[in-house]
């Protein structure tokens, strides 16, 4: 999946949806992609609320993108919660 950087709150309600369709036909999913939000960041908390809700983590937790003396993770592996 990819989130564009300026994408607003609709998108987190639709990726969440999305999930939770998955999730009702598969008990085990795997999603990766951009979605641009740093999960290093603790106020970022869009993904992390999902993922809480749905039973999922997030396997990559050291930075996805380093730039001179900038570091995010904003590139996830989230698989279901075994």
């Amino acid at each position: 999946m990819y989130r564009p950087p300026n994408k607003t709150d609709a998108f987190w309600n639709n990726f969440n949806m999305s999930i939770e369709k998955a999730l009702d036909i598969c008990n085990e999913i795997i999603i990766v992609g951009d979605i641009n939000e740093d999960q290093l960041n603790p106020s970022n908390n869009h993904l992390r609320d999902i993922l809480l809700v749905n039973e999922l983590s997030n396997v990559i937790t050291q930075p996805t993108r380093v730039i001179g003396n900038s570091s995010t993770l904003i590139d996830p592996i989230i698989v279901t919660q075994n």
